[in-house]
């Protein structure tokens, strides 16, 4: 009678208030359970049961039928399942329609104040990590990678970002410090441990300008490149001023050449006052190399034959104005280097350089 009696009740108070609860008479939600502790420590009788079965053989009739799969049975293993309309859908488990129950890449230290993840990670559409890779975000097109802001107040710093890890990557914000120990804003910086200073991560766009700071790019090689080979010795490139420098042994005379990297919109003029010093004389010349939308990608030689041994040194700037990228008109360039043509150690030893600094 008593339960009879409380059945009804609970009817009642559905009808009435639209709302129950239990261990409540101030439901908030449509049926509000409360532990015996609300809020407070779990005891063995709290939660709540539902139906439980020992097959999911036949198909539920209703989405969102939940049931407790209380032993393996076929595909699925014990579990939470619930209807989805077309399959028995588990939360967890390893069965046919299971949940994902792989275990987790991310996991705490000891201490939990790191997560750990030892195997490679993937952010974006890739399905697997590249094999060099322990961080993947090839397949990521749209977006980049966003550093760390801090303010150093100098290339000494290590309070700022306390016991930096050798190769640690910073973007600085501030300019701060003076003379060499001064950092730039705005900038890259890696943590060099070795010397115990951040080293910028220079690039030129950002670093030159009318008052300070300059680019260096070099390359060197020993030994004659053949004619037939199709020049393989490294050449210099120049983004800066749309440039590319080579030396070019062609029909037994060795030449120094110059050729754009980029088509010009309109002609373009390389003026270039040079001075050498070798086995033979010494000198000094000027002239202009011209290059067309046409012939930007010819290599044209600079003052003939180098078949010698020469130090050098040029002076050049460029008429070039380019709209996009960088614009040779906003740079001038200082270069110098080593021919070794002919120096006695042999055709597939002979020293070669090439230095250009940029500002």
């Amino acid at each position: 009678m008593k339960t009879f009696f409380l059945f009804g009740a609970f009817l009642l108070s559905s009808v009435a208030h639209s709302q129950v609860g239990i261990n409540t008479a101030v439901p908030e939600a449509t049926l509000d359970i409360r532990a015996k502790n609300h809020n407070g420590t779990v005891t063995a009788t709290d939660g709540v049961l539902v139906p439980r079965v020992n097959s999911l053989s036949v198909n539920g009739s209703i989405n969102g039928q939940l049931v407790y799969l209380t032993v393996d049975a076929g595909a699925f293993t014990q579990g939470f399942y619930y209807w989805d309309g077309s399959a028995w859908t588990g939360f967890s488990g390893t069965g046919s329609f299971a949940g994902d129950v792989s275990s987790d890449v991310w996991v705490d230290n000891s201490g939990s104040t790191a997560v750990i993840s030892a195997k490679p990670v993937v952010i974006g559409s890739a399905t697997s990590a590249h094999s060099s890779a322990m961080l993947d975000l090839s397949s990521v097109t749209t977006k980049g990678v966003s550093i760390p802001n801090v303010t150093l107040s100098s290339i000494n710093d290590v309070t700022t970002v306390a016991s930096p890890k050798n190769g640690l990557i910073v973007f600085n914000t501030t300019a701060s410090g003076s003379g060499t120990n001064a950092v730039s804003e705005n900038t890259l910086y890696v943590w060099n441990a070795h010397l115990s200073v951040w080293d910028k991560v220079v690039s030129a766009n950002n670093n030159v300008s009318n008052s300070t700071g300059s680019a260096v790019y070099k390359t060197k090689h020993r030994g004659r490149n053949l004619d037939t080979a199709g020049f393989p010795k490294p050449t210099l490139i120049v983004p800066e001023m749309n440039l590319e420098v080579r030396w070019a042994v062609i029909s037994g005379v060795n030449y120094f050449q110059f050729r754009l990297l980029q088509a010009p919109s309109t002609n373009v003029d390389i003026y270039y006052m040079d001075h050498w010093h070798g086995q033979s004389h010494n000198s000094t010349s000027g002239a202009f190399k011209t290059f067309t939308p046409a012939n930007y990608s010819v290599w044209q030689s600079v003052d003939g034959d180098w078949s010698g041994q020469w130090g050098y040194y040029l002076v050049m700037a460029s008429n070039e104005n380019r709209t996009t990228g960088y614009n040779p008109l906003n740079y001038m360039a200082n270069m110098y280097g080593l021919c070794g043509y002919g120096n006695g150690w042999g055709a597939s030893a002979e020293p070669y350089s090439l230095a250009i600094e940029v500002f």
